[in-house]
């Protein structure tokens, strides 16, 4: 039996990955060691397409253009894409044009010029597509963007799909990626054991509040994300503030809640139900249709409260832990 763990620092998370594998094929640990070097060359890659805090990326570089055609990659193109499907699926709940909010109170990233946050964002798509490339296209925006979330799960999403790949020709009995609060598990673990997934006590009275446990089959794999406004809250002009911007609001959430955890078949799809429970307390409308409601959410006081779909999820609840129905 091998375990192989290796970790690496990108979007300002650190990335950890774990492969079990109950073989002895002999050279295992080299292939293993080249596939981590590719992981974390790939993530670096779409880090430099995505970061809001490079000043050399290619969103900043989008973002210093706006209302100019600007010649984009595909892996940016694809990302665009999704977001706008999101933001559709959310009726514009979840929208990423609200870098001037985050620069506005307090979380800067890489200089850019933006336009005016006040009042609700635009009804309109996110980007216009000029023209399309062979490896990628030209588009337009008007309103500057942070793909921080979705941008994240995009890449842990690619990374599974590399494991995936891997496990074609090397076969695993599982494996586990974990940036930050973006999870991807597949398979077992190598003893057959099913995953345990760990979610933390937002106010940090206790290391858990609970404990998921998630079978799979050796072919299958789920995204487990959390959006949380424990590490990323600050005060600004008197007043607290956090980093989940309501794209109706122009300003950080109003909400009880501190911590949202979903399941999804996809990190990016997981990352965006998180955000959309944060701002509207609840899943409904085309977002619905479209992802399982398997959420949990915990809000001040340790009151948890979770869906029937989640439940059958839920190994472990800290004694603690105060259990509400969630708002219909």
């Amino acid at each position: 039996m091998s375990v192989y763990e290796h970790e690496f620092s990108a979007m300002g998370s650190t990335f950890r990955i774990r492969l079990d594998d109950i073989s002895h094929v002999k050279g295992r640990a080299g292939e293993v060691e080249s596939l981590f070097t590719t992981l974390a060359a790939d993530t670096e890659r779409l880090e430099q397409c995505m970061s809001r805090f490079r000043s050399d990326s290619e969103l900043t570089l989008l973002n210093r253009q706006i209302g100019n055609p600007v010649v984009i990659s595909r892996t940016l193109a694809d990302v665009l894409s999704l977001a706008e499907t999101m933001r559709e699926w959310t009726n514009g709940a979840f929208d990423p044009r609200i870098l001037t909010v985050l620069e506005e109170i307090g979380y800067p990233g890489a200089p850019v010029t933006g336009r005016s946050s006040e009042g609700s964002l635009s009804s309109n798509p996110l980007y216009r597509e000029i023209g399309r490339l062979t490896q990628g296209a030209i588009v337009e925006i008007d309103e500057p963007m942070d793909l921080g979330g979705i941008g994240k799960g995009y890449a842990v999403d690619a990374i599974a799909e590399v494991i995936a790949r891997f496990t074609s020709t090397h076969p695993l009995t599982g494996y586990l990626i974990d940036a930050g609060g973006d999870i991807v598990i597949g398979g077992c673990q190598h003893n057959g054991d099913p995953w345990n997934i760990g979610v933390e006590d937002p106010e940090g009275q206790f290391p858990l509040a609970a404990a998921l446990t998630i079978p799979l089959s050796a072919s299958e794999r789920v995204a487990v994300c959390t959006s949380s406004v424990r590490r990323k809250a600050w005060v600004k002009s008197g007043r607290t503030v956090h980093h989940l911007i309501d794209p109706a609001l122009g300003a950080s959430a109003p909400t009880q809640l501190l911590a949202v955890t979903a399941v999804a078949a996809r990190a990016a799809l997981a990352e965006v139900v998180t955000k959309y429970v944060f701002l509207r307390g609840a899943m409904n409308g085309p977002l619905w249709e479209h992802s399982p409601a398997v959420y949990l959410t915990i809000a001040k006081g340790q009151v948890v409260s979770f869906t029937s779909a989640m439940q059958q999820y839920i190994s472990w609840l800290h004694e603690q832990m105060v259990i509400s129905e969630l708002p219909r």
